[in-house]
């Protein structure tokens, strides 16, 4: 099959969407497949242009020029319509222009169009009103799509009534993860995932300078791009809070940092206040890192609290504090066994056949 994925960023631009994008194309690349991509000139927050066209790990990339409105991206659909010809697949990936033009030109173009959700467009709660209008407005077009694969139960929850929707997980390569051979250091916090509104990093510092009374050393690491402008900010609260000296933020690490940071991690932290899945946390369970989550559907749906991780209420930073604290003197080799085990289910070499599967039926 010839695929062509479209989405807002791809390679070299990275976030949740652009790793899984990644992970999708190469698997269908081995797999024998044509999986390419077209995708904006730009990262999200950056005016560099990238090159308009190269091809990576086998995938073929191409990029074009739009008008940014913010919220909303518009390029110019006649040579986007003339560009997918060749394909035999569709593939758009979030909800927004992409799947809005694709959608209703459907009769125009006679492809096969498969809508990922990847979260929808709910991160935060800005323009609850707005998002809620553009979203019954979505659905209407959305049943146009020959599939609609929800990549999370919140997904599938908010899209819920659709007739054409399906649940796939994000998946992660964990054979990647899986692999590593732990070798905690104590009193160590590692959040990984980009600087933004949902992430609640603020409540991660609030907690550490709880956790400070008893444990005076206690290290928290943030790893990820700065991509609201936000790390001031907090900077200047961790300095407020007096834990200026136990949080280190080192923007975007590199795959190779990463596993060496979930190697020697005593705990991952993750207090976002919305999250649709939560890619980093099933990463970090997949490592055999004790999660300590914030109290939130998507990870609910990974975590079972006490038994292959923990769920906590990161708006009261005493109690994630506390648990913390008494959660470091425990044996925690079940719950990291436990970890592996259920992260399974999520493993690319099971979910990539659902979505051949997808395309083969749409065909």
């Amino acid at each position: 099959m010839k695929i062509l994925h479209i989405c807002h960023h791809f390679y070299p631009c990275v976030g949740g969407l652009e790793t899984h994008l990644l992970d999708l194309c190469s698997h269908l690349v081995k797999l024998g497949h044509q999986s390419d991509v077209l995708c904006l000139d730009t990262c999200a927050k950056s005016r560099k242009k990238l090159k308009h066209s190269e091809v990576y790990k086998g995938i073929g990339i191409t990029r074009i020029p739009y008008l940014d409105m913010k919220y909303y991206k518009i390029s110019l659909p006649p040579k986007m319509l003339k560009m997918i010809k060749e394909y035999d697949i569709i593939n758009v990936h979030a909800i927004g222009f992409f799947s809005d033009i694709f959608l209703l030109t459907k009769k125009i173009h006679r492809k096969p169009v498969i809508l990922t959700t990847h979260g929808g467009f709910f991160h935060t709660k800005d323009m609850r009103q707005l998002k809620n209008f553009y979203l019954k407005w979505s659905k209407k077009i959305l049943k146009k799509a020959d599939k609609i694969v929800a990549t999370g139960k919140v997904d599938y929850k908010i899209f819920s009534g659709m007739p054409n929707i399906e649940l796939v997980p994000d998946s992660v390569n964990i054979d990647t993860y899986s692999k590593l051979k732990r070798n905690p250091k104590r009193n160590t916090l590692l959040h990984i995932g980009r600087i933004a509104k949902n992430k609640r990093i603020d409540l991660l510092i609030n907690a550490v300078a709880k956790i400070k009374r008893s444990i005076p050393g206690i290290k928290l690491y943030v790893a990820g791009e700065d991509m609201e402008g936000l790390q001031k900010g907090l900077e200047m609260y961790a300095r407020k809070l007096g834990v200026e000296k136990n949080v280190f933020f080192l923007r975007r690490v590199t795959d190779k940092k990463k596993l060496s940071m979930l190697r020697t991690c005593e705990f991952f932290v993750a207090s976002s206040d919305y999250e649709s899945f939560g890619i980093s946390v099933l990463e970090a369970m997949a490592s055999g890192v004790p999660v300590i989550a914030n109290d939130i559907e998507a990870f609910r749906n990974l975590i079972k609290n006490g038994h292959n991780g923990y769920l906590a209420d990161f708006s009261r930073p005493e109690e994630v504090a506390n648990l913390i604290v008494k959660t470091s003197k425990n044996n925690l080799s079940v719950v990291s066994k436990n970890a592996r085990k259920s992260s399974q289910q999520y493993s690319w070499e099971r979910n990539i056949k659902k979505i051949v599967q997808i395309y083969k039926d749409a065909l």
